[in-house]
């Protein structure tokens, strides 16, 4: 089951509270914003030309491009192009140079003058993007469109990364790219093959104490949890959902995944430790916290590969070395 809806539910349910977008969910009509999914059999990408533009998808200019999404941006900064990014949104935190960059506001909220106050050539943006309408503004300021699906799977990470690979002009970059991605989910799939214990992870977003959330089925953070050999503790439960004692206790979770940004937001561990009930819990019981980039562990872009194997070996220590 494509996890597209689902991504879209979690970005705007993150990104309201001023995270980076995670990868989402979501179906093949239409996304949070209200235009066609981008999502084709054989495209992740959807073109839309600027009004009396003649560019099609194979004559793009990326010369100037406002990238708006976190794995958006942080993938063409990998395929070489950082230095034609002109302007982000708020959720583009990585790599570190970005945040020189103009910001044209939460992704879920863009202000179409104010992208095209950059005068990009190019705007490449989550299907996520909104308010409704955006991109139909955008296309009406003259604007290129390039919209893009952010499936949460390993494989539509990798069609993805080669195919703004190939549209950007960097199309042996972006092959590379992907192939690094899963050849290192393949290496983490070889090496936990045949474990016998599954445990059971529970996925914890914080900002401070005042917005908890667990992570259910059909989210990024639940891709990430079964391709590194784990299984969420909260079975049953779709979507993200406030934290409670009793939700932690009933979970019993072996292991707790968290954010980076969330393990900060609580001062450490020991403050992922004091949430209600993870006292009582076996993961925290054993100080069983494992901590992962936000973009890397929710993105699903290039450091995938990364986030899925770093939390192989917390789970799988005795296959690590394999």
């Amino acid at each position: 089951m494509r996890t597209s809806r689902w991504f879209a539910a979690s970005l705007v349910a993150l990104a309201s509270l001023l995270v980076p977008p995670g990868c989402k969910g979501g179906d093949d009509t239409k996304s949070s914003s209200g235009a066609a999914s981008a999502a084709t059999p054989e495209s992740p990408l959807e073109f839309k030309p600027g009004q009396g533009r003649k560019t099609t998808l194979e004559s793009l200019d990326p010369s100037r491009i406002v990238s708006i999404g976190g794995a958006l941006t942080e993938t063409v900064f990998a395929l070489g192009h950082g230095g034609r990014v002109v302007a982000v949104d708020r959720t583009s935190i990585y790599p570190a140079e970005v945040s020189k960059l103009p910001n044209v506001g939460l992704y879920r909220a863009v202000n179409p003058e104010g992208v095209a106050a950059q005068k990009p050539t190019l705007v490449i943006a989550t299907e996520a993007t909104g308010p409704p309408g955006i991109f139909d503004q955008l296309k009406e300021a003259g604007l290129d469109v390039l919209v893009v699906d952010e499936t949460a799977t390993a494989q539509a990470a990798a069609s993805r990364i080669k195919a703004l690979g190939k549209a950007l002009g960097k199309a042996a970059e972006g092959d590379t790219l992907a192939s690094a991605v899963t050849t290192r989910i393949d290496a983490v799939k070889g090496r936990i093959k045949g474990v016998k214990a599954i445990p059971k992870v529970l996925f914890i977003y914080a900002r401070g104490h005042k917005t908890l959330l667990v992570a259910g089925e059909d989210t990024p953070a639940a891709s990430v949890i079964a391709l590194a050999g784990g299984k969420s503790a909260v079975a049953g439960v779709k979507g993200f959902k406030p934290l409670t004692a009793e939700s932690v206790v009933s979970a019993a979770p072996e292991v707790i995944l968290v954010p980076a940004r969330s393990i900060a937001s609580l001062k450490g561990v020991e403050g992922v430790l004091a949430l209600p009930g993870v006292d009582k819990t076996p993961a925290g019981k054993n100080k069983k916290v494992v901590g992962i980039d936000d973009l890397a562990l929710l993105g699903f872009g290039p450091r995938l590969g990364e986030a899925v194997d770093t939390l192989a070996k917390a789970l799988h220590p005795e296959a690590a070395a394999k």
